[in-house]
């Protein structure tokens, strides 16, 4: 359980790395203007919310084959903890250039986003209903405080040494994770008509208007 925690905390902290050196990355250094910061804005939230249940899928099969999650874990924190650590890179000592830094920014939310999915299982498997919110909200409100308390002293530093540091960390973690991940039966059969989608479309169109209205 404490592993999972420290999983869901580090990449809400990658998040909040992200959002921190947003307007560094892809406006002082790509020169894009702050419309431009708002559209990829949009369009990374966009991703996240087509992705995750895509690699819930595949969790779900991963599961169904090999009996766990951790393999569907793994390879989706190696592929966002690489992605993350190349962003400052891309945008820095590499030169990489606009389009490259933009497709990297949005495969790294689609690799996050993939996270998403086995976590939330495990926890469901592992934790009861209180302690699993409890849980969730206890790693987000941590990470979401990283901005207000230490954002003008991140912004002010070089964002290569805390991408990477998160990356690693990130990866430790999932390793760990798959250390103390225990059997779960397969998944049944979901009905997709059972979900509210017109709940989950207006919760998405809240959650990209204030992402657009917050840069």
């Amino acid at each position: 359980m404490p592993a999972l925690v420290a999983l869901h905390l580090l990449a809400g902290l990658a998040w909040t790395l992200y959002v921190v050196y947003l307007k560094e990355l892809l406006g002082r250094r790509l020169g894009l203007p702050p419309e431009s910061i708002r559209w990829i804005v949009m369009a990374d939230q966009l991703v996240f919310f087509l992705a995750t249940p895509w690699f819930g899928w595949i969790s779900d099969s991963t599961l169904a084959r090999w009996g766990r999650r951790f393999p569907a874990l793994l390879a989706s924190a190696i592929a966002s903890a690489v992605l993350f650590a190349a962003i400052p890179l891309a945008t820095g000592p590499l030169g990489a250039g606009r389009g490259v830094s933009i497709a990297l920014v949005l495969a790294w939310v689609a690799a996050s986003s993939s996270l998403r999915a086995p976590v939330f299982a495990l926890l469901g498997r592992q934790a009861s209903a209180r302690a699993r919110a409890g849980f969730l909200v206890c790693a987000g409100g941590l990470a979401g405080a990283v901005k207000p308390l230490f954002g003008p002293w991140l912004a002010a530093r070089d964002p290569l040494a805390p991408f990477l540091l998160s990356a690693v960390l990130l990866v430790l973690a999932a390793l760990a994770t798959g250390l103390v991940e225990r059997g779960e039966p397969p998944p049944g059969r979901r009905n997709v008509r059972n979900v509210p989608w017109g709940l989950v479309g207006i919760a998405f169109a809240a959650a990209l208007g204030a992402r657009f209205l917050a840069f």
